[in-house]
């Protein structure tokens, strides 16, 4: 899996915590090698304070993940990350075989 920080649509709040300018982060990759999930997108987009260590859920879309962060929804701490986007891929391939 490759963590990759990318440009917003529109510039991040920043956090009310800190004050630090969050990130837009796009995951590229499998963190599970399911065969049912072959050729669907393997991406997923979630912003993070690295400064605070929190992070908004695992989201399909990167205009998700920003509206997240704007209305300070879900929010989880980054440790949190893996599980999360695991749980993702199950849930989709779980979709898959119904």
């Amino acid at each position: 899996m490759i963590l990759v920080d990318i440009q917003p649509s529109r510039p991040l709040a920043p956090h009310r915590a800190c004050g630090h300018v969050p990130h837009l982060i796009e995951a590229r990759g499998r963190s599970t090698t399911d065969p049912r999930l072959l050729g669907t997108p393997a991406r997923a987009w979630h912003v993070e304070c690295s400064r605070c260590g929190v992070a908004t859920q695992v989201h399909r879309t990167a205009r998700r993940a920003e509206l997240a962060w704007r209305v300070q929804a879900d929010i989880v701490p980054i440790a949190e990350l893996p599980t999360l986007r695991l749980a993702a891929e199950r849930a989709q391939a779980a979709a898959a075989a119904a």
